[in-house]
């Protein structure tokens, strides 16, 4: 989160370089308290199922396994084959809104 922030940092001095000034802290996050389903918070909500197919099963994209027809590390099915982030306590953002100055 410290290289975000820095980032977020950066971001607001070039952005004051152009002519814009701005109250609101950079290291400021909003998050949920609560690490509830997103589709609790947009009924909406629905992650695309070729790409959920494609991040779940990773590991069998890799060239070797195409080739061997299994992972050529024992870990690779363990670190490849994860679940995406569904839960809004992962997510952090951030709202930082500018003026122009004259």
């Amino acid at each position: 989160m410290d290289r975000d922030i820095q980032k977020t940092k950066r971001l607001i001095e070039a952005i004051r370089k152009n002519g814009f000034c701005t109250k609101w802290p950079y290291t400021q996050y909003t998050h949920y308290v609560r690490n509830d389903g997103i589709a609790l918070f947009d009924n909406d909500f629905q992650y695309p199922s070729e790409a959920l197919e494609f991040v779940t099963n990773l590991n069998v994209e890799c060239a070797n396994y195409k080739i061997q027809e299994e992972n050529c590390q024992s870990n690779c099915k363990k670190y490849l084959s994860r679940w995406p982030i569904l839960k809004v306590g992962h997510i952090r953002y951030q709202v930082i809104m500018f003026e122009r100055v004259n």
